[in-house]
């Protein structure tokens, strides 16, 4: 339980950025490094809750491009393989048992991925 512990010093920031890199190491094969380009395919957004253990509770797309709708699935699709990621501080942690936030997935022609939460700048031409 030592990982559990560790959370609760988090800062939500810290937090946020720690689950980005491990949805990232559990879907490495589908990731891109480097800068984003201009222009991206597409930009999803996913709103997840996350119980206190680190579990998703749900995973909704509150944005997809109309021209790229699959790519919504496939962004819930990684989160939840990532699942259970890493437990949020417990201060996040509210009455319903779990913490609500969103999620921005930015996508290359090639369907692969980063998260904004850890994306360089976008490449400006």
């Amino acid at each position: 339980m030592p990982a559990a512990r560790a959370t609760e010093t988090l800062s939500e920031l810290d937090w946020r950025r720690a689950l980005a890199q491990h949805i990232l190491a559990v879907n490495k094969e589908r990731v891109f490094e480097g800068r984003p380009p201009q222009p991206l395919k597409a930009v999803v957004v996913l709103e997840l809750a996350v119980s206190a253990d680190g579990r998703i509770q749900g995973a909704s797309v509150m944005r997809a491009p109309a021209h790229a709708r699959e790519l919504g699935a496939v962004a819930v699709r990684t989160a939840q393989a990532a699942s259970p990621l890493p437990p949020p501080p417990r201060a996040l942690v509210g009455r319903a048992g779990s913490v609500r936030f969103t999620e921005t997935w930015l996508f290359r022609q090639d369907d692969r991925f980063q998260l904004r939460t850890l994306a360089q700048a976008q490449l400006i031409d």
